[in-house]
């Protein structure tokens, strides 16, 4: 019988993300020494990838082992607002960083997909909200 992968620890979800910044620090910088594009685009991919893999495995402790709607990316309420807050604040630093000319040109990419991830994170943070509101029959 296939069984789903869940990882509900906290010392392991913080091992995956670990292991997955770096694995994005190393390609991107390595990536970056062949073609700046490249290297940048290479990161953001294996940046949403962890996404999307952390909001299909990652489950809080009392949360169920089956499937999760899919707008839904994180077991509470908080958790959804407080990562759709700082990649919204990552997507602005970064657009900074793009009008000030310190940023190549196609961190526009970067913005656009941080800005859309996060917006995943506060919708799912919003109905996680309004479902926990509303009155259990």
């Amino acid at each position: 019988m296939y069984r789903h992968l869940r990882i509900t620890s906290a010392s392991s979800k913080v091992g995956v993300l670990i292991v997955a910044a770096i694995a994005i620090v190393m390609a991107g910088i390595g990536l970056s020494l062949i073609d700046v594009r490249l290297g940048y685009l290479v990161a953001t991919a294996l940046t949403v990838a962890t996404v999307l893999f952390a909001a299909r495995t990652f489950r809080g402790p009392s949360e169920s082992h089956l499937s999760r709607p899919w707008w839904r990316m994180t077991a509470t309420p908080a958790g959804g607002y407080t990562l759709g807050v700082l990649l919204l604040l990552q997507a602005a630093g970064t657009a900074f960083g793009l009008v000030s000319g310190t940023a190549p040109t196609v961190a526009w990419v970067g913005v656009t997909i941080g800005a859309i991830i996060a917006a995943g994170y506060l919708h799912s943070a919003r109905r996680l909200s309004v479902s926990s509101a509303a009155p259990r029959s």
